[in-house]
């Protein structure tokens, strides 16, 4: 059955970004300590909940995008079924801790051993 509700804000926020959130960076105890993706990529969340890895600014022989699966968002928590490149942290995304037009910032784990994960929509 498909759900035909409103988006909410938050909902809204993600898929505004049409041009793909960017990957910005993972923090360990406030220092940068990887990245969440590649460069290159670019999340996309699609209105129908299905979720995109764009690969086609990357270079290489493999640049088609990456269908990732799917999300869901709830007041807290951002639900990604496949988080390719991901190394730090589970794959089904973590607990929201910032979510605006511009800025998505989720973390896993608790003090003292947070991982907070950041992307952003140009």
């Amino acid at each position: 059955m498909e759900d035909h509700r409103p988006l909410t804000t938050a909902e809204e926020f993600l898929v505004n970004c049409q041009s793909g959130w960017k990957p910005v960076g993972v923090f360990y105890q406030g220092s940068r300590v990887g990245d969440a993706a590649p460069a290159c990529y670019q999340m996309i969340f699609q209105r129908d909940g299905h979720l995109i890895y764009d690969r086609s600014h990357c270079a290489g022989p493999d640049t088609s995008p990456l269908a990732g699966g799917s999300w869901s968002i709830n007041a807290n928590s951002l639900d990604l079924s496949v988080r390719p490149g991901n190394i730090y942290g589970p794959p089904t995304g973590g607990h929201i801790e910032e979510l605006t037009a511009t800025s998505l910032k989720f973390s896993f784990r608790g003090d003292p051993d947070k991982i907070t994960e950041v992307w952003a929509c140009p």
